[in-house]
């Protein structure tokens, strides 16, 4: 009898201290990892001719920061398929379409570096169609026809790291067009939602 009460001591002694000695460690774990923040990034792709603005375009966003090397936590895709003729038969009609994808896609990771200040990882991929404008010179619009007589998609894609704070806007990437020189711009403003 004696034995087994000795026994169950020495059982309840070590339960006890392998909960001891896990409790700190669980706390040290949890202190380590860093609370996610809740964001909205605003998203602002604007096209210049010139000084003249063409278009602008928002996205936003609502995303939670994570880790610095994890999959993308935030991403939004928006467009359309466009028809592409594959074929024509001898009246001009088209026999077969491809459909491709036109719009634009965004995916961003953010780390908050426990400053005040978010580290952004950015990948922005964003397609248009080419047409003639209603006020396009009569060289860009032979240009165009010259160049094709079907839908001509132009493509714009960056990815770029960026460091912001909450309230503040940052501009990103631009680039010129060569078909017809326009610029496109990408700014960025990110907001620390409560």
């Amino acid at each position: 009898m004696m034995k087994l009460g000795v026994k169950i001591w020495t059982l309840l002694v070590f339960l006890l201290m392998t909960a001891a000695i896990a409790l700190p460690q669980d706390q040290a774990k949890s202190s380590n990892e860093q609370p996610s923040t809740h964001l909205r990034i605003d998203f602002l792709l604007t096209e210049y001719n010139g000084q003249q603005k063409i278009s602008s375009l928002p996205y936003t966003i609502s995303m939670e920061s994570g880790p610095e090397n994890g999959p993308p936590i935030g991403g939004i895709r928006m467009g359309v398929k466009v028809p592409i003729a594959e074929g024509v038969v001898s009246q001009g009609q088209p026999t077969q379409f491809t459909y491709t994808n036109v719009g634009t896609d965004i995916d961003c990771r953010a780390k908050d570096r426990g400053d005040g200040s978010y580290d952004l990882a950015l990948t922005i991929n964003r397609s248009s169609v080419y047409a003639a404008a209603a006020d396009a010179t009569q060289t860009e619009a032979q240009t165009l026809r010259a160049v094709s007589t079907h839908p001509v998609i132009q493509n714009f894609s960056t990815n770029f790291p960026l460091r912001i704070r909450d309230g503040e806007t940052e501009d990103g990437t631009s680039a010129t067009d060569p078909f017809n020189g326009h610029v496109l711009k990408v700014t960025v403003t990110l907001h620390v939602t409560k």
